[in-house]
């Protein structure tokens, strides 16, 4: 199965090539080498968190961005740990709410927001920042926020689309209404990793603002996917568009008897009933909860709610 790996993975894989030495290195410099990089991050982002004023948060952002920019790898393929380093340590700092005032949250969501444009490997802040975007609270963007997103998308490539098209929808930006407008309600190029897609992500976003036209499609482009990205990628997205016709369409596949890889005896059984009720989970208040799904209590559990309450309520 070819699975959108999740963003926790690839922290793991970044913090990994962060801690990687460079060939020939021995294992005392490597060290040492991963221990200055930790703690010089610590120390930059330190004093742009503790900044008590708007005259020493930009004397901290001065060094952040002049640390960055020095930090310049071998040739345009390798990886440039130092950046790497502040990018993560930045990401986690978000995404763990520490208490900062909203001029600094604002500035490090800058940072990420210039490594999309302006770094070789801005890919990985783009996956960050629609991250930190989808599971967070909704924040303040700024304009050169924005503006960043904006450049990103002009030289993205095809595995950049999803997070750039809707971290752009989620950052406001207007450039948001003409990609809805080009790529909604359109079959992609390739039915691979459909998700990922231009014409996904423009058809979800109409979809959500209650396109019915889009929600329609939105639902014809699950069913073109393959199996195993529609039941689990596809159907995530689309617990997002709060629509009886969506709820419908899961109802269906709550009702199946199927399960997911039967041809594939090395993995193991899951039935599709168990996917649409996760996503129906995510969007019916008062819908069963259950730690898996993937067990027939829980399946009929959950078949006996839907028929019991047609009037369900969204979340």
């Amino acid at each position: 199965m070819i699975v959108d790996y999740k963003i926790h993975i690839q922290i793991l894989v970044l913090l990994f090539a962060i801690c990687s030495t460079l060939f020939g290195q021995g294992e005392d410099d490597s060290r040492r080498a991963r221990r200055e990089h930790k703690e010089k991050s610590g120390m930059l982002l330190a004093k742009v968190i503790e900044s008590k004023n708007d005259a020493d948060l930009k004397k901290a952002l001065d060094a952040l961005r002049t640390t960055i920019s020095e930090d310049k790898p071998a040739n345009e393929n390798a990886i440039p740990k130092m950046r790497l380093q502040i990018y993560v340590d930045i990401y986690m700092t978000l995404k763990n709410g520490r208490q900062m005032t909203p001029s600094v949250r604002m500035s490090l969501w800058e940072i990420l927001a210039e490594c999309t444009v302006n770094d070789n490997h801005g890919y990985t802040c783009i996956k960050f920042i629609w991250e930190l975007m989808e599971e967070g609270e909704a924040e303040q963007f700024s304009r050169h926020f924005v503006d960043c997103l904006e450049k990103a998308y002009q030289k993205a490539s095809s595995d950049d689309w999803r997070y750039i098209v809707l971290a752009l929808d989620a950052s406001g930006s207007k450039m948001t209404d003409d990609i809805v407008k080009k790529y909604s309600n359109r079959i992609p190029t390739t039915l691979d990793f459909i998700y990922n897609s231009r014409e996904w992500c423009a058809t979800l976003i109409a979809a959500k603002h209650k396109d019915e036209k889009a929600i329609k499609f939105l639902i014809r482009l699950c069913e073109a996917a393959r199996d195993e990205e529609h039941f689990r990628l596809l159907f995530n997205d689309i617990s997002a568009v709060h629509d009886k016709m969506v709820v419908n369409y899961l109802w269906q596949y709550l009702k199946s008897e199927e399960n997911m890889f039967d041809n594939t005896p090395c993995m193991p059984l899951e039935s599709v009933a168990s996917r649409a009720a996760k996503t129906l989970y995510k969007m019916l208040d008062g819908f069963p909860e259950y730690d898996d799904y993937n067990t027939k209590e829980a399946v009929e559990s959950c078949r006996r709610w839907m028929k019991e309450n047609r009037d369900y309520k969204f979340k």
